[in-house]
């Protein structure tokens, strides 16, 4: 019902010659200043991996794949202090 409320709504003000949208496109987002949020992201993706790689580089020392390693549960994970980081507080990794 909205949906067609909405297309409805559009298309007169475009029958108007109302131009709908940023005429920029996605060219109008750039150089905003998201760098630091950018940087902040790969630095936890970095930090995330120097906890990680060490346990992976482990198990294929001993000789497995994605196929072959085991499962680790949460527990298990917890115990080797890999903590996984969702972005959301109250949540593991928090």
């Amino acid at each position: 019902m909205i949906s067609q409320r909405t297309t409805a709504v559009l298309a007169t003000a475009k029958a108007r010659g109302i131009n709908l949208g940023n005429p920029n496109g996605a060219r109008a987002l750039l150089g905003l200043g998201n760098a630091h949020a950018v940087a902040a992201v790969k630095a936890g993706a970095d930090a995330y991996l120097s906890r990680v790689l060490p346990v992976i580089e482990a198990i294929r020392g001993e000789g497995m794949t994605s196929k072959s390693a085991p499962k680790f549960s949460d527990s298990d994970l917890r115990k080797l202090r890999i903590a996984f980081d969702t972005g959301q507080s109250g949540q593991r990794g928090s």
